[in-house]
This record gives C-alpha cells, structure tokens and sequence, in this order.
C-alpha cells in the first residue's frame, strides 16, 4: 500500500512539472516581439489621372538619419526599392523621417517630386499617395563668352545633375559638339554642374512635368 501511494505521489509530481512547462511555454509563444512591435510601415496607392495605376512601379524610400539601415542587398544604395503595382506596403521600418518616391520608368511616368513622411514607433502610416505624371526633360550646351559654342566642349564631357533634397543621381553624356540632352527626368529641382568646368559651383535648375528645360554652360576660353 506504502509503495502504491509513493508511486501515486511521484505519478502527480511529475504530471504538475509537465503543465507548469506547457502553460510557461505558451505564455513565452504569446508575448509579442517587442523590437518588431515598435516598427512602423508606410502604405498607399498610386494613380495616374485619379485612376488606379496597373502597371509596375519602383518605390524608392530613403531615411534622412544615416543611422537608420532599410537597405538590402551588396551593395546597396542609401535606400529602399521595392516594386509595386497599383499600390504598396513598406514594413519593418524605424522611428523616423523618409522620403519617397516613385519611378514607372518604361511609360516615362514619375511622382511630382519626393514626399516626406515622419513615421512613429508602432505606428502605420496608410493613404500616403502617389500621382504619377509625365516627366521632365533637359537639353543645352557650353556657350563661349560671346555666347558661341564652345570649340571643343564635347568629347568625354559629362553633365550630372542631382535632385535636391535626397540626391536623385542623372549623368548626361555631352556629345562631340559640346551640346547635351536627356528624356525622362523626375521632376523636381536639381544641382547641375560638369566635369568640364570642376571649379564652377552646382547651379540649379527645376524640371518640370511634360517640359523641356533649357540650361547652356557658360565657359571662358581658357578652359582646361
């Protein structure tokens, strides 16, 4: 009978060890992540002529801290791409201030400019959307002191022109007549400057939907 009653007592012990483990388990399972609960997501639509756009994007989203990392990939620009269509969701991300923009490249179609969008812990950010519109375009030259073509602008001559505020990035090959021009630009306002003319600081130059823009460097004759 003693026996019995030892074997009951070990029997009940280890069934009490057996759901105390299971019950700590879940309570483990249940209890949210708290890294991931902090972040926060920014989602939308886009449109083109207040119409569902079908066709796929590229959204680019680029934090303002360099100390806030969404990038993938190696290497990897200071910024996100994700690809979309018609709308689109960006998760994961850190407490903090982005820009964004849009790129349909192949209809030549561009979000008017970059939109900034302040993000807070746990925090979704939905109907951040898009218009797309046509984009913009630039043609010019380097224009001697008389205002002339230059002699001998182009040839392994380059213009670069960089989007103000995030650095959007276009290089424009100068053709052996010292003249340039591009198709397709993102509107928006732009840092321009050359490779022929390095002690010349940045102008600024704004590109505009369905526009051509007109810019002539203007060079003297003792350039290098």
């Amino acid at each position: 009978m003693r026996n019995r009653l030892i074997i009951f007592l070990l029997f009940f012990i280890l069934i009490s060890i057996t759901a105390n483990g299971c019950n700590q388990d879940s309570s483990i399972a249940e209890q949210p992540n708290e890294t991931s609960s902090r972040l926060s997501s920014i989602s939308g639509n886009i449109y083109l002529n207040d119409i569902i756009y079908n066709n796929q994007v590229a959204i680019f989203c680029m934090p303002l801290d360099r100390n806030v990392h969404i990038t993938y990939g190696d290497p990897a620009p200071p910024y996100l791409v994700k690809d979309a269509v018609g709308n689109y969701k960006i998760d994961e991300l850190p407490e903090s201030d982005y820009y964004l923009w849009v790129v349909a490249t192949e209809d030549n179609l561009y979000s008017d400019g970059f939109r900034l969008v302040t993000t807070q812990a746990a925090q979704e950010n939905s109907k951040i959307d898009f218009a797309l519109v046509p984009g913009g375009s630039i043609s010019g030259g380097f224009l001697d002191t008389d205002g002339k073509p230059a002699p001998g602008a182009g040839g392994n001559k380059w213009i670069a022109m960089y989007s103000i505020p995030v650095g959007w990035e276009y290089i424009i090959d100068v053709a052996t007549d010292g003249t340039y021009s591009r198709l397709g630009l993102l509107p928006a306002e732009y840092q321009i400057y050359s490779n022929l003319i390095q002690s010349q600081p940045p102008d600024r130059v704004t590109i505009e939907s369905g526009r051509e823009t007109h810019y002539d460097f203007s060079i003297s004759d003792t350039y290098p």
